[in-house]
């Protein structure tokens, strides 16, 4: 698919493109109503959803078109990684923000030894992609760069990590492609963190991987302006443990760091962040859904859609109709009639 057809697809869509769609609008929705702004709108939802799905599309076009790596802008605080130099042993934590995928093609142009480290969805959906686009891109600069995805889910992970870090490879790691979500809050590996207008569980291993492999943490950050398609800002690289600071407080700092330079920049480039589809699966569910204080049943379906009108988003999956209420992340099964009445309503 060309860039005219998709953006074509995204912003003249179907209607069985936006039935397929549906679940997703809605949780993100639900998400920039709680976390964003309680007072945003159907339009401006939908605007902000053909913009996501379009940088989630296009940042797999991009990444291997040399003349946009070469066209990168580059942004880097005084005390980053110095790019003009080999990089080794380096840790570029990162988002999937504006044309995020760029991070790996740029590196790979300077020659740098890359090992991606994904989840298992990811890395069964798209592991062979990246290869073949490092490929690709190294074969056209032909600067000796190397390659590697690790499945993070895997019991030898670690093992292949230190490996990798050892051999004097960087490893890339985006830190909200958590996308199967947190299995329960109640977990040594997550730590609740203040985000926008609320709170959500990140995944603290890249912390980890710092204090075990004496590796220093680079956030970098990709998004779009007005003057460039793309900047790629690397930010000041984060501090090893100090000497008088206990795990948990190295932990605290360096994500803390992390997420405040990420906030910083979703503020301003809210429409081009993925993660806003699935970011749901962070939050501790039962804070909103106890917000919800009687069951729904087939009975009271339409009383509570009465009653709560303007918090209802309708969604489907394949045939079936839902509606998700996006003041509680709750979601039931009601008929194609009522479906098809709000979707008309609220949607339309």
């Amino acid at each position: 698919m060309n860039l005219e057809e998709l953006r074509n697809n995204i912003f003249n869509p179907t209607k069985e493109y936006i039935d397929r769609h549906s679940k997703h609008f809605a949780f993100t929705y639900a998400n920039l109503f709680n976390f964003y702004d309680h007072d945003i709108n159907i339009p401006t939802v939908k605007e902000y959803y053909k913009n996501i799905v379009y940088y989630q599309s296009f940042t797999k076009l991009q990444q291997g078109d040399f003349s946009a790596i070469d066209a990168v802008n580059i942004i880097r605080e005084p005390a980053s990684v110095n790019l003009e130099k080999p990089l080794q042993s380096q840790i570029f934590a990162t988002y999937h923000l504006g044309s995020y995928r760029m991070l790996n093609s740029y590196l790979t142009k300077l020659g740098t030894d890359i090992t991606l480290l994904v989840d298992e969805q990811a890395f069964l959906k798209q592991g062979q992609d990246f290869i073949d686009t490092h490929t690709k891109v190294n074969e056209y600069y032909n600067n000796g760069s190397t390659f590697n995805v690790i499945n993070a889910e895997k019991p030898d992970s670690f093992r292949k990590i230190m490996k990798a870090i050892k051999g004097n490879s960087n490893l890339i790691i985006y830190l909200d492609g958590n996308t199967g979500g947190n299995k329960g809050t109640d977990n040594e590996n997550l730590l609740e963190i203040p985000f926008l207008n609320d709170s959500i569980f990140c995944r603290v291993g890249v912390s980890y991987l710092s204090l075990l492999l004496k590796a220093k943490i680079t956030p970098v950050l990709s998004y779009k302006t007005e003057e460039h398609d793309v900047n790629l800002h690397f930010f000041d690289s984060l501090e090893l443990q100090k000497e008088d600071e206990s795990k948990q407080d190295f932990v605290e700092r360096t994500m803390g760091a992390i997420y405040s330079n990420f906030v910083t920049y979703l503020k301003k480039y809210p429409s081009q962040w993925e993660g806003w589809i699935y970011m749901h699966k962070w939050i501790n569910p039962h804070k909103y859904a106890d917000k919800c204080d009687y069951e729904i049943t087939d009975k009271n379906v339409k009383e509570h859609v009465q009653a709560n009108y303007e918090n209802i988003v309708p969604f489907k999956i394949v045939k079936d109709c839902y509606f998700l209420d996006k003041n509680t992340y709750l979601s039931y099964v009601v008929s194609d009639k009522i479906h098809k009445k709000i979707e008309k309503e609220v949607i339309h």
